[in-house]
């Protein structure tokens, strides 16, 4: 199976989700009462379509200007590059031909850049643990079964 791909429509489905589908539940729920479903309905995706806009904006510059990798490589050399083609076997082998088992082997840095959906997958998981880091630690002490939080504070009275 395509494993790859499915999982980066899981994460990308994730952020549909988180960016799409629930600020638009958020803004019908918060819809002035008064006005007819339809109305609510326009109202929202209206304040919807204005917040994936800010999202899309925000995230378009952040892939132009951040949207890269860098990592270090050892470069490795041998005397014999141009009979490298024909000694690769013995040099894999052996190791005596090859100059980079060496520890004198330099380090380089290669910056590539990350494909759009490898990006949001990252952001959106660096966003994802640093909200449940906040929430976990403000909704587990405040939990009913744990005897805090309103549940004890109507009990006491």
């Amino acid at each position: 199976m395509p494993m790859e791909e499915l999982w980066q429509a899981v994460y990308l489905l994730e952020v549909i989700l988180i960016f799409a589908v629930i600020p638009f539940m958020g803004f019908l729920y918060e819809a002035d009462s008064e006005l007819t479903l339809p109305q609510r309905l326009k109202s929202s995706a209206a304040y919807s379509l204005v917040t994936l806009v800010v999202v899309g904006l925000v995230l378009g510059l952040a892939y132009g200007l951040a949207g890269f990798v860098e990592y270090e490589v050892d470069d490795l050399a041998s005397q014999i590059a141009p009979l490298a083609t024909q000694v690769v076997g013995s040099c894999l082998g052996g190791g005596q031909l090859c100059d980079g088992v060496r520890d004198e082997a330099a380090t380089t840095s290669w910056k590539l850049r990350v494909s759009f959906p490898v990006y949001i997958i990252a952001l959106v998981t660096i966003f994802g643990w640093l909200v449940f880091m906040v929430f976990a630690g403000i909704g587990c002490p405040r939990c009913p079964w744990t005897g805090s939080g309103s549940s004890s504070s109507a009990r006491r009275r």
